[in-house]
This record gives structure tokens, C-alpha cells and sequence, in this order.
């Protein structure tokens, strides 16, 4: 006989934190990945420039457009999966777990409109190229 599967319920709550966790982190090297690959090398101030021409310049937005979508991506998931499945109205605990669950909701619904914004933003500007004078 097959021993029957317990139903095992889903961890909404960790799973909005790592989302949030993961988006944090790649708008994080999103900025990295910019600020490395469109800053000009050191030898620049010094001597004629060898790296760092238009096409690397280019290349490093787009891979930090992408982290970057990525990372506003995790970031709207996870305060939508907290505010669908985690938040839930407190019963009768008072007005202390009512104002909690008011300001967990407001900031939760703040980084959902936040995450909104960048991924608007980056839709937007996806076909403006940045040609720098080398």
C-alpha cells in the first residue's frame, strides 16, 4: 500500500522574502554592471585611452537594463505575494495589530508601485542609445 501524501502548505512568506532578497540583489549588480562597463578606465586621464570604446559601453547597459528588470521583477513579486497569500487582516488584537498590519500593507504597496515605476521606466527608455564622446 502506498502511504497517502500529507498536503504540505506554501511558504508564501519566505518565498516574498527571497524574491525581495534576489530583486534587492540584482538591482544591486544591475548599478555594479553599469557603473563598471560605461565609466572610463584610469588611463584615460593619464595617457591615450585603450579600453572602454562605444560598443563595450553599450553592452554593459544592456546587461544592467536586464539585471535590472530582472530586479524590479523579484521586487513586485515579492510584495505581491505578500499582499495577496501573508498579510492578513487581524481578527481582535487590538489597535496595536491593526496599525501594524496598516503600515506592513502601505509599505508593501509602496514597493509594489516602486517596482512598477523601474519597470516602467526601463520600458520607456529601452530604445534610447547613449553614444559617449570617447
Amino acid at each position: 500500500m502506498m502511504a497517502q501524501l500529507g498536503s504540505r502548505t506554501v511558504p508564501w512568506s519566505q518565498l516574498a522574502t527571497a524574491s525581495r532578497g534576489v530583486g534587492l540583489l540584482l538591482l544591486f549588480l544591475g548599478t555594479l554592471v553599469a557603473v563598471l562597463f560605461a565609466s572610463f578606465p584610469a588611463d584615460c586621464f593619464t595617457m591615450t585611452c585603450t579600453g572602454n570604446d562605444a560598443a563595450s559601453v553599450q553592452y554593459g547597459i544592456l546587461a544592467s537594463r536586464l539585471l535590472w528588470t530582472l530586479g524590479a521583477f523579484g521586487l513586485v513579486a515579492g510584495a505581491a505575494l505578500k499582499l495577496h497569500y501573508v498579510l492578513e487582516e487581524p481578527r481582535a488584537d487590538g489597535p496595536e495589530a491593526t496599525q501594524r498590519y496598516i503600515a506592513h500593507h502601505r509599505a508593501d504597496f509602496l514597493l509594489l508601485l516602486v517596482g512598477i515605476a523601474i519597470l516602467l521606466l526601463l520600458l520607456l527608455t529601452a530604445q534610447t542609445a547613449i553614444s559617449p564622446a570617447l
